[in-house]
């Protein structure tokens, strides 16, 4: 090897060390607060006379990702699986309030309206998570 060719070598080796130490230091203060068991409660049918709040908590990524593939949220063409969201989200309790619906599970909204609402806040909730 050259002068000219260890010159080099050695210019790509300090510039590889510099770019894993600002990768491990970019790592570091991407951290965000731990997401898991965050809550947030939804108003369905806001305004109206029969308006109830929703309360999610969120399983965590695996299994927040896992509700969004079984329930086919993110396959474009394919219709969502409105019934599948809402039972893997009362199977992994990410229901909080109201209680009723936990234990009634879809039949809940055979009294109560608010159905595709309620189904759209859980994958709202679930994918604004995920990002």
């Amino acid at each position: 090897m050259t002068k000219t060719d260890i010159e080099k070598t050695k210019e790509i080796g300090q510039k590889a060390v510099k770019e894993a130490a600002e990768s491990k230091k970019k790592a570091k203060t991407s951290i965000v607060p731990n997401k898991v068991g965050q809550t947030e409660t939804f108003h369905i049918l806001k305004g109206k006379d029969n308006a109830w709040d929703l309360t999610l908590r969120f399983p965590g990524t695996a299994v927040g990702s896992t509700i969004i593939q079984n329930a086919n949220l993110m396959i474009e063409g394919v219709s969502p699986n409105y019934s599948l969201l809402l039972d893997e989200a009362i199977n992994n309790d990410m229901i909080v309030n109201p209680s009723d619906l936990v234990s009634s599970r879809i039949s809940y909204f055979d009294s109560h309206d608010g159905f595709l609402e309620t189904t759209a806040d859980i994958a709202s909730f679930l994918t604004d998570k995920l990002l």
